[in-house]
């Protein structure tokens, strides 16, 4: 009886080491786990590797984005690029005084800055239609700038088109000058032209 029992013993610890060195090379093969059928470990486990490869993706993604981002701040700083202090006569009349102050960054885009001296009783408004740096057109020029009476202050024209420098050594283009009350001259408006005008100081 006794040599019977030794080799039951024996044969079920066989076969608890057998059991357990086939589970050992398997990972995929779950541990024993109440409630969890095969199909659902199965599902899980796809959903995880689905989630996480997302979530790889969206990483990536941020990187690059954050990179671009870093990028564009270093090529457009938020300063100005000529000094604002500088003002170079364009023009002079009974009416206004334009000069130009230089190129800066406003509002994350490259505008040409005139400093105008409004010599009149009435409020006036300044626009472009297009001006060129260094003999390189701008393209459509963008900006309405108004100066109250008897005041100085600043007037600045972006476009859509990269500036090919940020320290010009001419300015070409044209300026309107509006009295939308019509109360200076016998016209609304008159316009400001210069060409290759120096503005190295």
């Amino acid at each position: 009886m006794k040599k019977k029992f030794t080799v039951l013993l024996l044969a079920i610890l066989i076969l608890e080491l057998l059991t357990s060195c086939g589970n050992n090379g398997n990972t995929d093969i779950p541990q024993t786990t109440p409630g969890i059928s095969q199909s659902d470990y199965d599902a899980l486990k796809s959903q995880n590797e689905r989630l996480q490869t997302e979530n790889d993706k969206l990483k990536s993604e941020l990187e690059t984005a954050n990179a671009k981002i870093e990028e564009l701040q270093n090529a457009n700083p938020t300063a100005p690029i000529v000094p604002t202090d500088v003002e170079i006569l364009i023009y002079d009349d009974d009416y206004v005084t334009i000069s130009f102050i230089g190129c800066e960054m406003h509002r994350d885009n490259e505008n040409v800055v005139f400093m105008v001296l409004n010599k009149t009783d009435s409020e006036l408004t300044f626009q472009s239609g297009t001006m060129a740096i260094d003999g390189i057109s701008l393209g459509h020029v963008s900006g309405s700038d108004s100066v109250a009476a008897q005041s100085k202050g600043k007037v600045r024209f972006r476009t859509e088109e990269e500036f090919p420098t940020m320290a010009p050594s001419t300015i070409s283009g044209t300026i309107s000058v509006i009295d939308f009350g019509k109360t200076l001259w016998g016209s609304q408006s008159y316009e400001v032209p210069f060409s290759n005008f120096d503005v190295t100081g």
